[in-house]
């Protein structure tokens, strides 16, 4: 450790006494100490999540001499052992700062963006060369983004066969689709975002059917930061001959974990949606739609992942007075490829109830989000 580095941790952990000795790396009297009654080091940083990357100044104990005083090493010890120079320490983040962003991080769990992201801000104003300074700008780039996007293509063997107007694409009609939205607050405590999104079914015969093309535009609301849910209300907008011109509303929600069991990781999530569509008579069309996963790491290559589960799919709805239903259970297989923001999935999904159209058979699914 250079004598500029220890005096300045030595200065925020021992008194001035101490501090002198360090920086002159030096002994009362004797010569060079090879090692101080204490040595201090500086750890590096970990790959730890934004709020918990600190950097910690360590003592560590050393067996001393006479009033913890070492004598430098004999002519034949010093022959045999070459000198080396430690490596540079990194460097560390003012004390002032690493307080700032604490705080900062804290207020964001607790649900307070505004007043974590400016900390954030502040404690990157203090020390911007500081080894965390890249981690706060990507954390409020994060936090602060309006605009977000997503797509989707679904594709399964006679999924052509269903109804091309399902409100709920887990009846199993294959489907495409893209969303893009805009958050009007993103540091609010309830959000609220224009959501503006094109569907369109797959055709009988294979490949998408323009018919079915359908856009809709609308407004989501997010009640609370610590619940998972939005609520949707949109205008869809019929682009083709079999969709339709109609006020919808939609409650939405998901969420996922991970853990362990038996020693292996294991990804939770699932997710679930409900809604009404303004019908062509006067009783409006009903669907519900749910759909839990999971997961466990079973190949990893480069930047290429692979994981291995279970899903279990499921949905009902009422269209024109009509009701049709699903569920689907089969194993699951899912791909990433970073750092592109897509997965592709392959699904067996074995039909088990309902009367929904297609039958069983394989789905694979390829979606994104940025």
């Amino acid at each position: 450790m250079s004598a500029g580095i220890a005096a300045q941790v030595a200065a925020e952990v021992a008194d001035a006494t101490v501090a002198r000795l360090i920086a002159a790396g030096w002994g009362p009297g004797g010569g060079a100490a090879p090692v101080p009654p204490h040595r201090i080091l500086l750890e590096a940083p970990r790959a730890l999540p934004p709020q918990q990357t600190v950097v910690r100044v360590v003592t560590e104990p050393q067996a001393g001499g006479w009033f913890g005083y070492n004598l430098p090493p004999g002519q034949a010890q010093a022959a045999a052992q070459p000198m080396v120079a430690p490596p540079p320490a990194p460097p560390a983040v003012s004390p002032e700062a690493h307080a700032t962003a604490t705080a900062g991080y804290a207020a964001i769990r607790a649900g307070d963006l505004k007043q974590g992201v400016g900390l954030l801000k502040a404690a990157e104003a203090m020390d911007p060369k500081a080894p965390q300074a890249d981690t706060w700008r990507a954390d409020v780039a994060q936090l602060t983004k309006r605009w977000s996007g997503g797509g989707y293509v679904l594709t399964r063997e006679g999924a052509g066969g269903g109804d091309a107007l399902a409100a709920s694409p887990v009846l199993g009609g294959g489907q495409a689709g893209v969303a893009l939205g805009y958050r009007l607050n993103p540091l609010g405590k309830q959000r609220v975002s224009i959501i503006g999104r094109l569907s369109v079914a797959s055709a009988p015969q294979g490949g998408l059917d323009g018919e079915t093309t359908e856009a809709a535009l609308g407004l989501r609301w997010e009640p609370s930061r610590k619940i998972p849910v939005a609520i949707d209300v949109e205008r869809r907008i019929a682009l083709g001959t079999y969709s339709r011109n109609a006020w919808a509303g939609r409650i939405s929600g998901g969420a996922q974990r991970e853990t362990e069991v038996r020693g292996a990781r294991l990804k939770l999530e699932g997710y679930a949606e409900g809604g009404v569509v303004e019908g062509f008579t006067r009783t409006p069309d009903l669907y519900v739609g749910a759909q839990a996963r999971g997961g466990t790491p079973l190949l990893t290559l480069g930047d290429t992942r692979i994981d291995a589960g279970v899903g279990l799919w499921g949905g009902a709805q009422r269209n024109y007075g009509v009701a049709a239903s699903r569920l689907d259970i089969g194993p699951s297989s899912r791909v990433w490829t970073g750092p592109w923001p897509f997965y592709a999935q392959i699904d067996w999904r074995q039909k088990v109830a309902g009367n929904a159209l297609p039958g069983s058979g394989p789905v694979l699914t390829v979606a994104g989000e940025f």
